[in-house]
């Protein structure tokens, strides 16, 4: 599958994003903005202790090997380390999405170590790990979707590796998409979308946060 997808995720329990993205003028996505009112999970109706927010880069993939656009934004991220310090990051995740997670390990010099080590920086891989999880979660909601006793037509089979790599392609890792009370999203998100088309397809991230934000 080789790498389609890097993050770079920055949290912190002092951290305010907002801050964050004036300063960098990057195109950062706030996830978690620290003392706003938390509309849902464990601090719904609180002011969060926390922040995080995800910057994706992986409309340049392909560009560039991997492991040179890991080093830019390290570089990168060196230049505003005193920016990372005012806004509050504590740690930073390049999440990758890789099927070979080798390419990276056989590939890091001790220098970007180094710059990994003095950013709090670590690496998060996704990839076969996750598709694997995918085909466990989808063969536990395939006898819902045929009549046959949960044995799928060639169309249904086409249909739900599309729906699979929609799943696939989300930011969430498959320990998210593993948890208890995702499964009945799924369900219902299969089930609605084995009557769609390929190209009319639901977006699975948006659909995913418009249930939780409903929890």
């Amino acid at each position: 599958m080789g790498t389609s997808q890097i993050d770079i995720r920055f949290e912190g329990d002092n951290f305010y994003p907002s801050l964050f993205k004036k300063e960098t003028k990057w195109p950062i996505q706030i996830l978690v903005e620290k003392g706003e009112i938390s509309p849902r999970g464990k601090y719904k109706g609180k002011s969060s202790p926390y922040g995080i927010a995800l910057l994706k880069i992986d409309l340049e993939i392909g560009e560039k090997k991997p492991v040179d656009i890991l080093d830019d934004y390290l570089n990168k991220l060196i230049q505003y380390k005193t920016i990372l310090n005012k806004s509050g990051v504590e740690e930073i995740v390049f999440d990758i999405e890789t099927s070979n997670s080798r390419e990276y390990a056989f590939s890091l010099e001790s220098d970007m170590m180094k710059k990994m080590v003095s950013l709090n920086a670590r690496l998060d891989f996704r990839g076969e790990e996750k598709e694997a999880g995918l085909d466990d979660i989808l063969e536990r909601i395939t006898p819902f979707l045929s009549s046959k006793a949960g044995l799928l037509t060639a169309r249904e089979k086409e249909k739900l590796n599309n729906i699979k790599n929609n799943i696939a392609r989300s930011s969430l890792s498959i320990h998210a998409l593993n948890a208890s009370h995702i499964y009945g999203f799924l369900l219902i998100y299969v089930l609605i979308n084995m009557k769609k088309s390929k190209e009319k397809m639901l977006p699975f991230e948006t659909e995913y946060r418009k249930y939780i934000s409903l929890l």
